[in-house]
């Protein structure tokens, strides 16, 4: 893992946090209500010289003891051998995503395409649980997560007094985390998130931060193309691997990255 790698690691934890969190022989077990694989997810940190097979059975019993499934949050450097041993326990690959980095240049101070900056209260929470279609289950785990973020700033637009993009721009010192950008279907390829990107990339100017980091599909080329328009560039990928629940085929596919 480079120290690129590492410091963007660490961000995202500190970025998205648990309302539970253990460190164990360097992995990070988290648990956040089943809202999101990131923060219900043991992100392994370390591959080699371990006792992998204790490890894992610690892993499981924790999430089988709340009720979810166990989830391993890997960067694709994992060694062959590691994700053998993950694939004979019966982990499947899900959600392969790329972190993409960009340097925060100044834009200007006038906002782009009457995009509305605010503190993401009940009004962006709200908007941002329909436009994704949050279950109702997550919308407490939801707002605590952002009581317990770092210093953040919501961006929305509207049309016709209906919300139809936003976004989430999370200040970490030198680095803006981006995040939760999302487009009503009907409002698509008119480059309403390119507009989220950059009213939330001034917005980290404004308060010091030189470079930005966002999280995306790997599969979900649309983002992607926006984000490269905006100077994103793809640094490294990551995956989960996941273990059904026995009896219950639940994997937590249906959640955000």
């Amino acid at each position: 893992m480079t120290s690129l790698q590492d410091e963007l690691e660490q961000l995202a934890l500190q970025a998205w946090p648990a309302a539970q969190q253990v460190n164990k022989s360097g992995w990070v077990w988290r648990s956040n209500g089943g809202y999101t694989k990131r923060a219900n997810s043991t992100w392994v940190t370390q591959y080699t010289g371990l006792p992998v097979a204790p490890l894992l059975d610690w892993v499981e019993h924790q999430y089988a003891a709340i009720a979810l499934p166990a989830q391993l949050k890997l960067t694709d450097d994992v060694p062959p051998g590691f994700t053998q041993v993950l694939m004979r326990r019966g982990y499947r690959l899900l959600d392969p995503s790329w972190v993409m980095t960009a340097a925060l240049t100044d834009l200007g101070s006038a906002l782009p395409g009457g995009v509305r900056l605010m503190t993401a209260d009940d009004i962006w929470q709200r908007a941002y649980r329909v436009l994704s279609g949050m279950p109702e289950a997550h919308y407490g785990p939801f707002a605590r997560l952002l009581q317990a973020m770092p210093p953040h700033i919501g961006a929305m637009i509207t049309r016709q007094d209906q919300v139809v993009a936003l976004g989430l721009g999370i200040v970490q010192g030198n680095w803006l985390g981006l995040c939760d950008i999302v487009t009503h279907p009907e409002h698509r390829r008119q480059g309403l998130g390119e507009q989220i990107v950059q009213a939330l990339m001034q917005y980290g100017v404004r308060q010091g931060c030189q470079r930005a980091w966002l999280q995306v599909f790997d599969k979900n080329a649309a983002a992607i193309g926006l984000y490269h328009k905006s100077g994103f560039e793809k640094v490294y990928g990551y995956h989960y691997r996941v273990k059904d629940m026995q009896g219950t085929g639940r994997d937590g596919s249906n959640e955000m990255n």
